[in-house]
């Protein structure tokens, strides 16, 4: 029954997503042939381009997941997949944790919730904080990969590293190096 409703959900989603891609296709039609008219020299084809982008996700455990843009494209090829800029999300948990989320770019996908973080991504986390260059934030998997120019900080802490993981469900962490005779950096702060 609860799985129905998801789908259900989903789909609602889905269609009102496709409705408002409709019309913005159709306004933006309408914008170009006047723009071309006016303008012989330049046309603008921005029929796939969103902006205030939002989704929100509340898995069977009642956590809730939202990432919201600035802007968004649709996947030419995929209509399951949009790009975004200036990308923010959230992870509210159940027990009241909450796992922020910010870069200059993003990948989402509607069909999973799955979300990829790249560029200047900053994870704030209880009093931790994660800089990278790259975040696989996986719901279907429960997971979160933080790779390239990893640092993590807290009060008592710095670290650096080349992967880090993060199980959402046990909270279990693993730190890790691509070479493994590199060793992790830690810096314990006074």
């Amino acid at each position: 029954m609860f799985i129905e409703q998801i789908k259900y959900k989903k789909t609602i989603i889905f269609s009102l997503l496709t409705l408002g891609l409709l019309i913005l296709t159709f306004n933006n039609q309408k914008k170009e042939e006047t723009l071309i008219e006016n303008n012989n020299s330049s046309k603008i084809t921005q029929n796939n381009y969103i902006e205030n982008v939002n989704y929100s996700y509340e898995d069977p455990s009642g956590n809730l997941y939202t990432v919201s843009a600035v802007k968004g494209e649709f996947d030419i090829e995929n209509s399951q997949i949009i790009f975004m800029t200036d990308v923010s999300a959230n992870l509210l948990m159940t027990n009241g944790t909450n796992l922020k989320i910010n870069s200059d770019y993003g990948k989402y996908n509607i069909s999973n919730n799955d979300t990829i973080f790249s560029k200047n991504v900053i994870i704030e986390y209880i009093d931790n904080k994660i800089l990278a260059n790259y975040l696989d934030f996986s719901l279907s998997r429960n997971n979160l990969i933080i790779s390239k120019d990893v640092i993590f900080e807290n009060k008592k802490n710095k670290l650096e590293a080349d992967i880090i993981e993060i199980d959402i469900i046990s909270k279990m962490i693993k730190v890790l190096m691509h070479n493994q005779s590199e060793k992790v950096k830690i810096n314990i702060k006074n």
